[in-house]
């Protein structure tokens, strides 16, 4: 069995409540949790409920939408009405998710067919990532999504998930892509010790492009399988994925000096 769900990494240094820690911290009443087959809440291998938010991603942005077709047809019939309609920019951002390559963010991208219908503050936009809605804020880009976030929290104000971001979400599910694979052609294999090494072989040699694609910093995967597992024909793979995180703040120091 491979397990999708165990990607979490422990940061230090945060105080509780700081700007660091606690966006997206779980609230004590939220009840999107993953489960198992048998309807118990899903861990990871940390102990952590695994957030069933994940895999999704909630938008919403105070926009106007109109595509340059319309435009086009607008200026061919010589229309001067209304071209544009408001929206909130969930169908155009799910357009955009669909183009984005494996670690790749969503964050400070503009949205084709969207511009601004109002202003934010960038203290309502943190508000709306805090309750783990995506939206878009104006920067030097132009109209651009504040972060690119799935629907997940983190696990604690000391324990950032790597599922509450679409691009390492979106390196795990890789991880795991190539792994499956690799390991299904061994199916009907003997698990004698020759064919368990060429399976890892194989393993450190697919993994092995993340780190050569700059998505991961470090990969790995463990096969195990007991004397009882043996028997049974079954086995487990653990990988241990570190994808590198995004850039979120860039803080300017100006100083003036004499010659």
């Amino acid at each position: 069995t491979l397990d999708d769900h165990s990607a979490e990494t422990e940061l230090t240094g945060h105080v509780y409540g700081s700007v660091e820690a606690s966006p997206g911290v779980i609230h004590p009443t939220y009840d999107g949790w993953a489960r198992d087959t048998d309807g118990s809440i899903a861990e990871d291998h940390l102990g952590n409920d695994v957030d069933g938010g994940r895999a999704i991603t909630v938008f919403g942005a105070v926009a106007r939408q109109t595509l340059s077709s319309t435009r086009t047809r607008a200026a061919t019939l010589n229309y001067g009405g209304e071209i544009a309609e408001n929206t909130n920019g969930a169908v155009a951002f799910a357009a955009l998710m669909t183009q984005l390559k494996p670690g790749e963010s969503a964050t400070n991208k503009p949205i084709r067919s969207i511009f601004q219908a109002r202003s934010i503050s960038s203290d309502w936009a943190a508000d709306m990532l805090n309750l783990r809605i995506g939206t878009m804020v104006s920067r030097s880009g132009g109209f651009v999504v504040a972060k690119g976030i799935t629907a997940a929290h983190n696990a604690g104000p000391y324990t950032k998930s790597d599922f509450t971001n679409i691009s390492t979400y979106n390196v795990m599910i890789l991880a795991i892509d190539i792994a499956k694979t690799i390991v299904e052609r061994y199916i009907g294999e003997q698990s004698a010790p020759e064919i368990i090494n060429a399976m890892q072989n194989e393993l450190d040699q697919g993994l092995h492009f993340l780190i050569q694609s700059n998505l991961a910093s470090r990969v790995s995967a463990s096969i195990i399988q007991t004397r009882d597992q043996q028997i049974l024909g079954d086995m487990d793979i653990e990988l241990d994925v570190v994808p590198y995180g995004e850039i979120d703040n860039i803080n300017f120091r100006a100083m003036l000096h004499r010659d």
